[in-house]
């Protein structure tokens, strides 16, 4: 009975213990990245592993400016589950940016794909290299690939020495001293000058009757009808899926498209109310910009994305930032050979 007791519970033990080494052994190099402030900034961060030890660079900009940007060299560990990063340093910054710090504690596997949800904190220096949190940030990052890039101006990712040795040795800003103001300049006294003789005013001209305006009849407003687009032959031969429906109170409105996921070399064509808008167009991460104005004869708009290959892993996804107005979405779509992703506007002015 101890023996069949023993066997019994061995394929157990051994479960435990390789899945308790798994989840301590997970290795997090790569490249991450995620937005947050309310998909108002991008974030990338590249990451090397060595035992426990981290160390990379983060690049981050804001989605409606990316000459607002700032790259950064960040060490950190990885222990027990816990990922923790901090900046040490710019490496290249457009002005008015600030180090950051990570504590991430859910790394784990969605749908295939490694990721790590946490805080991000801004961090501003007092002076005296006091560095203090001003703002928390919750993020989630999706590694898109497990080579991270090096960091600019080298040939390494990072790992010259020691990971906590990787600071930057640019000194941060700090003001200048201030200098001491200059003598106050005494009062000159000044001799009274005579008054000067009045000049008469000329006399206004009495002005004009003005005539009112002529009344101009205002025309009646057109009943707005619903036109129907002809998709062209190679749209309509595949089904049409709406992945989503936006009503707007805009005319213009603004959409920029990039890989979503690692890069791999979808092409798209993208066509508005059956209208050629972008033809044959490779996603990546930088932006494919669209500018388009809505039709005020239709109520009903539709944005087509047709997939002109599955790029090198299947199917042809993409991320979509809406700007109408004040409002912004974040939206990701998936078309392949066989079905085409619709975005659908209704226009309520």
């Amino acid at each position: 009975m101890k023996i069949f007791r023993r066997l019994f519970l061995l394929p157990i033990i051994l479960f435990l213990t390789i899945t308790s080494f798994t989840a301590q052994s997970q290795n997090i190099t790569g490249r991450w990245q995620g937005l947050f402030r309310e998909s108002e900034e991008y974030l990338q961060v590249n990451i090397k592993q060595n035992g426990k030890e981290l160390c990379g660079f983060t690049y981050d900009y804001l989605t409606n400016n990316r000459d607002s940007y700032c790259i950064a060299h960040c060490v950190g560990y990885y222990d027990k589950g816990v990922v923790t990063l901090r900046g040490t340093g710019f490496i290249s910054s457009s002005g008015n940016h600030l180090l950051m710090t990570f504590s991430f504690i859910d790394v784990k596997l969605v749908n295939g794909t490694l990721t790590m949800r946490g805080r991000v904190s801004l961090r501003r220096n007092n002076y005296g290299d006091d560095l203090t949190d001003i703002k928390n940030e919750i993020i989630t990052l999706r590694r898109v690939s497990t080579k991270p890039q090096n960091v600019p101006g080298t040939t390494k990712p990072c790992f010259t020495g020691r990971a906590s040795d990787q600071i930057s040795n640019q000194p941060e800003t700090r003001p200048e001293e201030p200098k001491p103001a200059p003598p106050k300049p005494q009062p000159q006294k000044l001799e009274p000058t005579k008054p000067q003789p009045k000049k008469p005013e000329p006399k206004k001209p009495e002005p004009k009757p003005v005539k009112p305006p002529a009344v101009v009849k205002e025309p009646e407003p057109k009943a707005i009808e619903t036109v129907i687009v002809p998709l062209p032959d190679r749209i309509q031969q595949r089904s049409q899926v709406e992945f989503k429906r936006l009503k707007v109170n805009v005319k213009d409105i603004e959409l920029k498209l990039y890989d979503n996921g690692e890069v791999d070399g979808d092409i798209v064509s993208v066509f508005y109310n059956g209208k050629l808008l972008v033809d044959k167009q490779t996603l990546s991460t930088t932006a494919l910009k669209i500018n388009l104005r809505l039709d005020e004869n239709v109520k009903v708009h539709t944005i087509t994305l047709f997939a002109e290959n599955l790029g090198s892993i299947p199917p042809n996804t993409a991320l979509i930032v809406v700007t109408a107005g004040k409002k912004r979405y974040e939206l990701r779509s998936s078309a392949d050979l066989s079905k085409n992703a619709v975005l659908v506007f209704e226009y309520e002015p």
